[in-house]
């Protein structure tokens, strides 16, 4: 079976090179242009888990469980954040 990668090539053609800075200013705009979804925060706590360590991380994390729940799928964005945050060293 061909990777998601091979699949999504198929689907859409190559996709664009791209940096982690960039991909870090495309969550910040997310953010920017609509604060309130739980989940922009917690693809932001994964994004800075994996780049810029466990400091950012955690405050994002804060952030996100903080937050007012507004969606349907509030509740299991907050667990998984909670789950991230454990697995903190």
């Amino acid at each position: 079976m061909p990777s998601n990668e091979a699949m999504a090539q198929i689907a859409f053609g190559k996709l664009p090179d791209s940096t982690c800075q960039e991909a870090g200013r495309c969550f910040e705009k997310a953010i920017e242009l609509n604060p309130d979804p739980l989940m922009h925060y917690i693809s932001w706590d994964g994004f800075t888990r994996t780049w810029d360590g466990p400091t950012k991380h955690e405050i994002s994390s804060a952030r996100c469980l903080a937050m007012r729940e507004t969606e349907e799928d509030d509740p299991r964005t907050k667990r998984l954040g909670e789950e991230s945050l454990a697995k903190l060293p």
